[in-house]
């Protein structure tokens, strides 16, 4: 997803492992507006929720699938 600072107006994106775990968040926390930041000058940009849900599809699938996964435990193939 493209975004464009609106203090710099440096076009910077967001990829998909971060728009899902701004979703997340913004669900947790019943948040409307998520804040990405510009890797220029590093201000806050104000970003929608239903911007990111419409750029990301299919979220509510891949939010379920990854809170769903084992957790992979680096000492469960060890022998004591």
């Amino acid at each position: 997803m493209q975004l464009r600072c609106t203090y710099c107006q440096t076009m910077f994106a967001i990829g998909r492992e971060e728009k899902l775990i701004a979703i997340q968040s913004m669900n947790d926390e019943n948040l409307q507006y998520y804040h990405a930041h510009c890797p220029k000058c590093r201000r806050a940009n104000r970003v929608e929720r239903l911007k990111l849900e419409h750029s990301y599809p299919n979220w509510q699938a891949d939010l379920k699938a990854i809170t769903d996964a084992p957790a992979d435990d680096s000492q469960a193939g060890k022998k004591l």
